[in-house]
């Protein structure tokens, strides 16, 4: 049994960690109580990196939170289609940080793929939804 030594090490660190009321890693700014400095940060870098890939030909839209059941065929609609890629940077729970990147990523790259496609994020949502309806086992 090799799970034991490990289970027993885990816990004795975990205990550690709570005991000196210290974390077991080193405080990141990620978790610094600086929200709008952090969502400020992200914007920033969301912005320039999505400058740079509409730059290099490469469309893409930053997504986070709940999933909708469709979500996967309304990405391979995108893809396919119109050759727009969808990053899914979080789940339900998501950083400051990782929310200002995803706004400043599609405050530049949602228009550019406006400018090219029309209302190709809308309609890919739709059609989706559309086929999960149609498709969806009936009660």
């Amino acid at each position: 049994m090799r799970a034991a030594p490990l289970i027993a090490l885990l816990v004795i660190l975990g205990a550690s960690a709570f005991a000196s009321d210290t974390l077991p890693w080193p405080k990141s700014d990620l978790y610094s109580g600086d929200v709008k400095g952090q969502f400020d940060a992200g914007y920033a870098a969301g912005r320039a990196e999505a400058l740079r890939d509409t730059q290099r030909n490469y469309l893409a839209v930053e997504r986070y939170g709940r999933e909708v059941v469709y979500s996967t065929d309304e990405d391979t609609i995108l893809l396919r289609r119109f050759g727009i890629h969808v990053k899914h940077v979080a789940g339900c729970l998501v950083m400051p940080r990782v929310v200002g990147h995803a706004k400043g990523y599609n405050n530049v790259s949602e228009p550019e793929i406006r400018r090219r496609f029309g209302n190709a994020l809308e309609r890919a949502a739709q059609e989706a939804q559309v086929r999960w309806e149609r498709n969806r086992p009936k009660t």
